[in-house]
């Protein structure tokens, strides 16, 4: 996976990737709250200036990728609104009530820095069962749930990464109750851009809603 180093990210349009698909979408946990933004603002201090700059997602926990998003998708890569409506009939069977994560210590992936996710009742896990079984994609990499706090920019040493970050070690946990799932997308030309959420769905209804546009 990496040879000692981070895995730097780069600020530009990967056409040949999107091919000129706008957005792509995800199965997300919307976070808020003063205690994550202090402990992520940490996170980027700590790690300066070795962090990507122009990373504006907001707090959230990723829980499924789905693909870019089209009305109808024409191969694997592509979600469309027949995907959305089998994930949200699969996740109202599920009949999931909200539960709580905690979220910790700062760590590292190769390409980004991290706060970590613990989910005592496995729910993460039972959600993303859910939602592979009504309508899969190909993403292959192991699932661990993690709140981004940034992406690096080039090739530094994780041994100092860690160093850096030993200081965000032992922490109290942040508790979090999920009480809804956020469907979001972002546009492909900007690595690390906004998310922007197109629909809810509420645990204790098990109803997905539409998100009125802004004003």
């Amino acid at each position: 996976m990496d040879d000692g180093h981070t895995l730097p990210s780069e600020q530009r349009d990967f056409v040949a990737w999107h091919r000129g698909r706008p957005h792509y979408a995800v199965w997300a946990l919307a976070l808020c709250g003063a205690a994550i933004d202090a402990r992520l603002e940490r996170v980027r201090r700590a790690l300066q200036p070795w962090l990507l700059p122009g990373y504006a997602r907001q707090p959230h926990i990723t829980l499924q990728l789905c693909g870019f998003v089209t009305d109808a998708a024409r191969d694997a890569g592509e979600f469309g609104a027949a995907q959305l409506q089998a994930h949200a009939a699969a996740l109202t069977r599920l009949k999931l009530p909200p539960f709580e994560l905690h979220i910790g210590d700062a760590f590292s992936f190769a390409s980004a820095a991290c706060l970590a996710v613990d989910d005592p009742s496995q729910s993460l896990q039972r959600l993303r069962h859910a939602l592979q079984q009504a309508a899969p994609n190909r993403d292959a990499t192991p699932y661990v749930p993690h709140v981004t706090a940034g992406l690096y920019s080039g090739r530094w040493p994780l041994r100092e990464v860690a160093q850096r970050l030993q200081v965000l070690t032992g922490l109290p946990p942040i508790r979090v109750e999920v009480r809804s799932l956020a469907w979001m997308c972002y546009e492909t030309r900007h690595i690390g851009g906004p998310l922007r959420t197109l629909r809810v769905f509420d645990l204790r209804r098990a109803s997905l809603d539409e998100v009125a546009p802004p004003a």
